[in-house]
C-alpha cells in the first residue's frame, strides 16, 4: 500500500504541525531511551524547556541512590554489653535501715573452739564458762550518678531510640559497676585475708612447665577457713585468665578421665565439683582504665587471683562470712523533669544510694594471689 494511505484505506494526511509532532515524538523516544545524540539533545534543549529537563535527567544517568533517601532501620542497632557483674554474689547486699553508720558484734572465735572438762564428782560445781562480744563500726558514704537529657533529644529521637529508658538504665548500671570496682578492691586484697594468702612460687604456678597441683592448693586454703553456724555456700572466683589455665589443666582433665570421660576441657560445673565448691564463678568484667577524652584502654577488672569465700545466704546473726555490702536502703531512681532547663525543658534521670562493702571475716576466705605468672 502506498505511503500516502493508512493501514486502514484512509488517506494520509501530512500537516506542518503533524510533521513536527512526528519529529518531536521520534526525539522524544530516543531522549527517553538514551539513545540521542548530544546534537540532538541540545537542539530540543533549546526549543523545548520540558525537553531540555528530561535531557538532563537522561545525561545525569538517574541511580537508585538519586531517588532514596536512607532511613533508620528500626529493628536493629548496635549496643555493647559488659560481661556479668558478679561482685554482689562474693558480698552481698544488706539493708540496714537508711542510716549511715551502724555498729555490728562480732563473737570471739576462741570461745567455741575451747572449752574446760565437763566431768563431775559429788558436790562439785559445774565448770563455769566465759564468752566475750566485740563491736565494729562502720560508715555508709552517699553514691549518686546522674544523666542529662534535654526535651529537643526527646523531640528528635528517632525509632528504635528510647532515650528516656537509656538514662534511666545508664545510671542505674554505673552505680552497679562501680560497686563492682570495690567489691573487687575488698575481695582480691591480700590484706583483707590475714594470714589466709598465699603467693605461689613461679616454678608451681598452675600456667608453668610443671603446671602445678591447683587441687593440692585449693585443699590447703579450704583448710585454713572457718565456718559459721548460720546458712552459707562456699564460693571460688577468679579471673578469665586463670579460668582458661583450669578448663584445660592436665591434672584437672585426668581427675576426670578416671570416672570413664575424656574431656578435653572442664566446666565450670566439673571445676565446682573438683575444688568442692557450692559455685565457681568467673570474672571477665572490661573496665576503660583511659582518663576521659583520652584513647579508650580497656582491661579486665578482675585481676588474676584465686579465691575462695563463705558466702552468707540469708542476712543473720550468728553466722559468720567473708563480708557483705552494707547499704542504706534499696536504689533510689528519679527521672525530674527541669522546667528551667533549655528552652522546653529537660529531663536529668538520677540514682542514689550509700553503702560500704564490709570485710566481716577474714578467716572466713582465702586468697591465691598468683596463680598464673
Amino acid at each position: 500500500m502506498s505511503e500516502q494511505f493508512s493501514s486502514s484505506g484512509m488517506p494520509k494526511q501530512s500537516t506542518p504541525e503533524g510533521r513536527a509532532y512526528k519529529a518531536f515524538r521520534s526525539h522524544l523516544v530516543n531522549i527517553i531511551r538514551g539513545v540521542g545524540d548530544e546534537d540532538e539533545l541540545r537542539e530540543w534543549a533549546e526549543r523545548n524547556a520540558q525537553v531540555a529537563e528530561m535531557a538532563q535527567v537522561s545525561l545525569k544517568d538517574l541511580r537508585p541512590s538519586t531517588v532514596h533517601i536512607d532511613e533508620v532501620m528500626t529493628n536493629m542497632s548496635v549496643m555493647y554489653a559488659n560481661d556479668e557483674l558478679i561482685g554482689d554474689r562474693i558480698m552481698p547486699v544488706i539493708f540496714n535501715g537508711g542510716k549511715l553508720s551502724a555498729i555490728y558484734f562480732s563473737y570471739n572465735r576462741r570461745d567455741r573452739t575451747a572449752y574446760p572438762d565437763d566431768t563431775m564428782t559429788d558436790r562439785s560445781d559445774p565448770a563455769e564458762l566465759n564468752q566475750d562480744r566485740s563491736t565494729t563500726t562502720i560508715g555508709l558514704l552517699p553514691r549518686s550518678l546522674k544523666e542529662y537529657l534535654d526535651w529537643y533529644t526527646i523531640q528528635n529521637q528517632s525509632a528504635p531510640l528510647n532515650e528516656i529508658v537509656d538514662v534511666v538504665e545508664n545510671v542505674l548500671y554505673g552505680l552497679k559497676f562501680r560497686r563492682e570496682l570495690r567489691v573487687i578492691a575488698a575481695s582480691t586484697t591480700a590484706a583483707n585475708f590475714g594470714a589466709n594468702t598465699l603467693a605461689i612460687a613461679a616454678g608451681d604456678r598452675w600456667d608453668s612447665a610443671t603446671g602445678g597441683d591447683p587441687g593440692a592448693v585449693v585443699d590447703a586454703a579450704m583448710a585454713a577457713t572457718w565456718s559459721g553456724s548460720g546458712p552459707g555456700r562456699w564460693v571460688a572466683q577468679t579471673s578469665l585468665n586463670v579460668h582458661n589455665v583450669l578448663k584445660r589443666h592436665p591434672k584437672i582433665l585426668d581427675r576426670f578421665k578416671t570416672t570413664g570421660g575424656a574431656p578435653m576441657m572442664a566446666t565450670r560445673q566439673m571445676l565446682a565439683e573438683y575444688f568442692e565448691v557450692d559455685e565457681y564463678i568467673v570474672g571477665k568484667a572490661r573496665n576503660d582504665t583511659a582518663n576521659i577524652g583520652q584513647t579508650a584502654s580497656y582491661s579486665r577488672m578482675w585481676p588474676d587471683t584465686f579465691g575462695i569465700y563463705r558466702v552468707s545466704e540469708r542476712p543473720g546473726v550468728r553466722n559468720a562470712a567473708f563480708g557483705y555490702t552494707i547499704q542504706d536502703q534499696p536504689t533510689q531512681q528519679d527521672l525530674q523533669f527541669l522546667l528551667e532547663k533549655s528552652s522546653k525543658g529537660a529531663y536529668q534521670s538520677r540514682a542514689s544510694h550509700a553503702d560500704v562493702q564490709q570485710v566481716v571475716c577474714q578467716d572466713c576466705a582465702f586468697l591465691v594471689t598468683t596463680p598464673i605468672g
